[in-house]
This record gives C-alpha cells, sequence and structure tokens, in this order.
C-alpha cells in the first residue's frame, strides 16, 4: 500500500502526482503575479511619501497622511502574503517528493 493505494494502481497513482506538480506549478505563477502587484504597490508607495523634483510629482504624505498610514499597512500585508505563499509551495514540493 503507497498513501491509501495498492501498488497495482501506478495509473492512478501517477494522475495525483501530476495534478499535484500542476498545482506547485500554478502555485508558482501565482507567486509571481503577487510579487509583480506588491512591487508595483511599493513603487506608488515610495512616489506617494518621497515625490519625483524631476517630473514634478509631490509627495502627497503631508496632505493625506492617513492614506500613507493605510497604505503602507497593506504594502506590508502583501510582502507578507510572498513569503506566506513561498513558505507553502516549498511545504508542497517537500511533501510531493517524500511521496515521490
Amino acid at each position: 500500500m503507497y498513501g491509501g493505494l495498492k501498488s497495482q494502481d501506478n495509473g492512478l497513482l501517477s494522475k495525483t502526482q501530476n495534478s499535484r506538480v500542476l498545482l506547485i506549478i500554478l502555485d508558482v505563477a501565482m507567486l509571481g503575479l503577487i510579487t509583480a502587484g506588491a512591487s508595483s504597490a511599493a513603487a506608488i508607495v515610495y512616489l506617494a511619501h518621497k515625490g519625483n523634483n524631476n517630473t514634478n510629482w509631490f509627495s502627497i504624505c503631508q496632505q493625506f497622511n492617513s492614506f500613507c498610514e493605510r497604505i503602507s499597512g497593506s504594502l506590508i500585508g502583501s510582502f507578507v502574503a510572498v513569503v506566506l505563499l513561498i513558505l507553502l509551495i516549498l511545504l508542497s514540493a517537500i511533501a510531493l517528493s517524500r511521496h515521490h
């Protein structure tokens, strides 16, 4: 017996492993999207805090202080989500390699 399946059910076992590998690949793609979103949000937050004198973009945090506090907290939450998703992907890959 292997994970509740008999050894002659190799076709079913390989389909299960293939679906798990596909889920890991999709998780990595989602990690890329979340990282890209968090990074672009970080760029906007930086502009909100510092501005850009070359393009006459002034920092808006002096006028909208509560906005900058909330958006900074959201940015921290985004990067925490990235780290947690990395940990979940690693745990999934380790679990898959142990069953292989």
